[in-house]
């Protein structure tokens, strides 16, 4: 916090008092002064006081949209969604084309549970500012909730298209990734592939980089390019900590696909060892026919107390 913020709101407060009490205050000054004391609650995290002060501020001066708007907001974060949206409507009477307050409109209406008049707001917004990476993000966020990803899809490429992206939306690989991502639940893993491909992988932040190669090599792995899917996946196999998830579908791979047991049982200790435990991830693994060395992934369960509890019978001898 500010440490001149108390010694400023009792200033504002001394001087509002002063001002209001002689009368000597026009309704614009008096609005501009609850303004400022409205600001300095908002910093201190006083967020009743300042709603009061906002409140206070647009009464004495119908055009301070500003205070108007931060009480909005305040409205919005503390969940009096229909007060929130009683103003926004006042405001958009007066400037339909403003998009700061169409986009808070378009968070009222999700808040309230409206997706689509929501999306409604977005798709305004986008008509005035065609590539308003707000606008943008929120759309696929809402379609992505709907599990409805053509159109996620389409707006994530949009974003990532976009000249500026507003802070607190996800680096752009990040989004590349994510919409790759997307395309794979889609069943379009070659777009997919092409999108990882074309991402400079020097450049990306070690959580995206993890997320790259394993897309990648699960890609290489269904379309049964297991040499490919191994290099991908060893990009991000030495990161520390070791990730169990990479480990275990390298070790898949050895089991099965390129019958190397010893090798298999070695990525898979490591695998258990950084932490993997998913109990219905070993019963497929443990059902698979081409599964070269059932007793020996067995016994290593069994030694690390993660076997199967049922539903997977023992492999005759």
């Amino acid at each position: 916090m500010n440490p001149l913020l108390p010694a400023a709101l009792g200033l504002v407060l001394a001087l509002s008092l002063a001002s209001c009490a002689s009368g000597g205050l026009s309704r614009k000054e008096e609005g501009r002064l609850y303004y400022s004391l409205g600001q300095a609650y908002d910093e201190l995290g006083r967020f009743s006081d300042a709603a009061a002060a906002y409140e206070r501020a647009f009464q004495s001066d119908r055009s301070l949209f500003s205070a108007g708007y931060n009480l909005v907001r305040i409205h919005l974060a503390a969940g009096r969604v229909s007060q929130g949206k009683a103003l926004l409507q006042e405001f958009l009477a007066l400037d339909p084309d403003n998009t700061v307050l169409l986009e808070a409109a378009a968070w009222a209406e999700y808040l309230d549970g409206d997706g689509e008049a929501a999306l409604g707001i977005y798709r305004r917004i986008l008509e005035l500012k065609p590539q308003d990476s707000t606008a943008l993000y929120n759309i696929s966020r809402i379609y992505l909730q709907r599990e409805d990803h053509g159109p996620a899809v389409e707006a994530l490429r949009a974003l990532t298209q976009a000249p500026e992206l507003a802070p607190g939306i996800p680096e752009r690989a990040f989004l590349l990734c994510e919409t790759a991502f997307l395309e794979t639940l889609r069943g379009n893993d070659g777009a997919a592939r092409d999108i990882l491909l074309a991402l400079d992988s020097q450049s990306l932040s070690p959580p995206v980089k993890l997320r790259v190669f394993e897309l990648l090599g699960d890609i290489y792995s269904r379309q049964e390019l297991f040499t490919e899917a191994l290099g991908a996946y060893d990009q991000i196999a030495d990161s520390d900590p070791p990730p169990a998830e990479i480990l275990y579908k390298k070790a898949v791979i050895y089991l099965t696909a390129i019958d190397d047991s010893e090798g298999g049982l070695a990525l898979l200790s490591r695998a258990l060892e950084a932490g993997f435990d998913r109990e219905e991830a070993f019963r497929e693994l443990l059902a698979r026919s081409d599964l070269g060395d059932p007793r020996g992934v067995r016994a290593l369960l069994r030694e690390k107390g993660l076997e199967p509890s049922a539903g997977v019978s023992e492999p005759p001898a």
